[in-house]
């Protein structure tokens, strides 16, 4: 979400923090992402691309071809991930830990589905976006209405 996005606003953002901790309070494996943005791509359109790369590689067991038959998804377990205090997002360098290693309460943190995530998700999450990702197949979508008090559709 963006932080200065016009079209959900304040109440967006809250609805949001609502929806995390109701989600992970039942055992909901996601995160949360406020960029210091309006309603145009951002930073997160990369993690997001980078992260179902991540989870392809993380689910699907490279041996076995659907064109044979049926492939089992490997399941993601909580206590596999990492974690993301939701708090220190606007800190500029947000706090991720692994699972077991977390100090705060894990229900209201972010999942985050290994290291290389959690390491992207603070690069997207630190001020000035130092974060800088190349996936192949995708470019980058350009918006040139960078200004957050700026929508067009």
């Amino acid at each position: 979400m963006g932080q200065f996005d016009a079209l959900v606003g304040d109440r967006g953002i809250k609805r949001v923090d609502e929806l995390i901790v109701h989600a992970r309070s039942k055992g909901g494996l996601l995160a949360k992402a406020i960029e210091m943005k309006g309603h145009e791509d951002g930073y997160s359109f990369d993690v997001y691309m980078k992260f179902v790369e991540q989870s392809i590689a993380a689910r699907y067991p490279a041996q076995l071809n659907p064109l044979k038959g049926q492939v089992k998804l490997t399941e993601l377990k909580e206590e596999n991930g990492w974690l993301a205090d939701n708090e220190s997002w606007t800190s500029g360098f947000t706090h991720i830990a692994p699972y077991q290693e977390y100090q705060k309460d894990k229900k209201t943190a972010s999942w985050l589905l290994n290291k290389d995530m959690a390491f992207v998700y603070r690069s997207m999450a630190t001020h000035f976006n130092p974060l800088q990702i190349k996936i192949k197949e995708f470019d980058r979508t350009f918006n040139p209405n960078v200004d957050p008090r700026t929508i067009r559709t």
